[in-house]
């Protein structure tokens, strides 16, 4: 339900990946996701967020596979907008894979047992402006940014999960002249690791991050 999060392991023993996997959920958000196969479903397998705040609206979809095998999970995103078709950014938290994809298409996706995927949504109001997608540090992709500012050429993150983060990555949407190189700074800008683009389209950048308990700013310009 988003409340309190209780974890039994001993931390330091854990292996690295699984200590992410844990730290992704901090701090929880106190929010409680919607079922929409409630009556449909002895175990319910749709969850639906939805979510505001500096980034802009958003919504949380999670599959889950209750089953002892791996299953293939279909659903329609036109179950979420029934109106106007809309252009969306889809970044499934897990695997950070993303998708450009319109609201009368369905998400598709195999299932392992006892798992879910987790996507977070986004309108592409404005293909001119950069905006953003999501991230790996925190399980929302988006309550991290305490604030954003955004234009054609620059893009200003404010971000903060109240702890430090290592190997972190925010996906952005930069509407940049692909000829030219990214300049990143900023108190969570990564000196070493570089910014790379993440799938075919060149619009979409996954750039490297560094968060003090205290958070940071990353600043992401053409250069």
């Amino acid at each position: 339900g988003g409340g309190m999060l209780m974890l039994s392991d001993d931390m330091a023993q854990i292996p690295q990946h699984r200590y992410k996997i844990a730290t992704s959920l901090m701090p929880p958000s106190n929010l409680a996701a919607i079922p929409l196969d409630l009556f449909r479903a002895e175990e319910p397998s749709e969850l639906l967020l939805r979510l505001d705040g500096p980034t802009g609206p958003w919504m949380l979809l999670a599959l889950c596979n209750w089953a002892h095998s791996v299953t293939d999970k279909t659903f329609w995103l036109s179950r979420l907008f029934r109106t106007e078709e809309k252009s969306l950014h889809v970044l499934e938290f897990w695997t950070q894979k993303y998708s450009r994809m319109k609201s009368s298409e369905p998400i598709k996706a195999r299932i392992h047992a006892h798992s879910a995927v987790l996507f977070a949504i986004r309108v592409a109001e404005n293909d001119r402006v950069a905006s953003y997608v999501g991230s790996d540090f925190h399980v929302s992709s988006g309550m991290e940014v305490v604030k954003m500012s955004s234009s054609s050429s620059k893009l200003q993150l404010e971000l903060n999960v109240k702890r430090a983060t290592k190997d972190a990555h925010v996906t952005v949407f930069l509407p940049f002249d692909p000829q030219h190189s990214l300049k990143t700074s900023g108190s969570a800008n990564d000196p070493v690791r570089k910014a790379e683009r993440l799938g075919p389209d060149h619009r979409i950048w996954k750039v490297p991050v560094g968060l003090t308990e205290q958070g940071g700013t990353l600043i992401v310009e053409q250069k």
